[in-house]
């Protein structure tokens, strides 16, 4: 693993709430798992990065995923977080007044007790923590 994702990786390794965006269509290595997550904001992913990276592997005690992005990528993906000793995890879905679209089709089949809609004020919240994350990365 190189130097910039080693550390990476360390320094966001006992964040309780992440903020992830933009990743292409990259593969994080299976050693890269964010064990403290609780909270995950998956801002504009590549539907590949979703597929490949949004599981319970890397994000093993994710209790809530903010989901801003598109597609998923595949049908199984919003599953993976649902457990079958109930509800204890929830899709955070932007409202279509918050984003001008509407989520993917493919979280329609997740069960309604495993979906929460962001207000759209903590929406606006969540999309200026990510810009500015985006700046100081410039």
């Amino acid at each position: 693993m190189n130097n910039s994702l080693q550390t990476f990786a360390t320094r966001f390794n006992k964040a309780k709430h992440l903020i992830i965006p933009n990743i292409c269509d990259y593969k994080m290595p299976t050693n890269i798992i964010f064990p403290n997550a609780r909270t995950l904001t998956v801002y504009w992913w590549d539907k590949n990065g979703v597929y490949y990276n949004l599981d319970r592997h890397h994000f093993p005690n994710v209790e809530r995923i903010n989901y801003i992005s598109g597609s998923p990528g595949d049908a199984c993906v919003p599953f993976r977080f649902i457990s079958p000793e109930g509800p204890t995890f929830k899709w955070r879905l932007p409202t279509s007044a918050s984003t001008g679209m509407r989520h993917h089709r493919f979280f329609d089949f997740v069960p309604e007790e495993y979906k929460e809609f962001i207000p759209h004020e903590e929406y606006k919240e969540l999309v200026k923590e990510i810009d500015a994350i985006g700046k100081d990365m410039k």
